[in-house]
């Protein structure tokens, strides 16, 4: 009798762990497929940039800012993209829109590790507006302070949004935007691709490591190539 309820306690252990482990799976392809959606979203924003203005006599002053939020969170990414007429905004004289995506800290898990992803556009009106007047960088800062009808939250709990650029020049890759020294004009030169990653935990890792201070992180990562400029 007591082997049969030794046996029987250890079917039930082993039953449990399995579940354990099916649900931890479960909850990290939950956070894998909500990263990988964010990515395409972003490398769909991203292959439409607008990068400079090639009619301006400089060609210093790139569109694209890539912003330092914190070095232990990653970046915040801002651009000028053309968007189809079934994705923009209500009323909009033109396809040109200011996009961002910024982090904002989730108040509701560990606190200051977690953070909210947030995509920001700005119609196009205002973007050409800030184009004219110069104030491109001023528009991008009011993605941090503007209602929520110009921003819509992509996914929580991230731990870390890294954004990297690159270059491809003279059959060489670099990080750093090289310099063109024939042309004083072309002080700096548009990325040739941007690498994205984004670490992740689920929701119910989230709540679970304000207790134990223990999270199952995802990551992922994409690679974007920009259109020639």
């Amino acid at each position: 009798m007591s082997i049969l309820m030794l046996l029987t306690m250890l079917l039930l252990e082993l039953s449990k762990m399995t579940m354990g482990l099916y649900h931890k799976a479960e909850q990290q392809q939950d956070a894998s497929r909500e990263a990988r959606a964010t990515l395409q979203f972003i490398a769909s924003d991203l292959r439409s940039a607008v990068l400079l203005d090639k009619n301006k006599e400089s060609l210093s002053d790139l569109y694209l800012n890539v912003q330092t939020h914190d070095p232990s969170c990653g970046s915040n990414l801002f651009f000028l993209t053309t968007l189809p007429r079934e994705k923009r905004i209500k009323e909009d004289l033109g396809d040109l829109h200011a996009v961002g995506y910024f982090l904002t800290p989730t108040s509701n898990t560990i606190k200051s590790s977690c953070y909210d992803l947030y995509r920001f556009v700005a119609n196009s009106n205002e973007t050409m507006t800030a184009l004219t007047q110069g104030t491109l960088l001023s528009l991008y800062q009011k993605a941090y302070t503007t209602d929520s009808a110009l921003c819509e939250k992509l996914a929580s709990n991230i731990l870390k949004f890294q954004v990297t650029p690159g270059w491809y020049y003279q059959g060489q890759l670099t990080k750093q935007p090289p310099k063109i020294q024939t042309d004083p004009k072309r002080s700096n030169i548009p990325p040739s691709f941007i690498t994205i990653s984004i670490t992740i935990i689920s929701n119910a890792t989230a709540k679970k490591a304000l207790k134990t201070r223990e999270a199952v992180t995802t990551e992922v990562e994409t690679v974007v190539v920009l259109k020639s400029s």
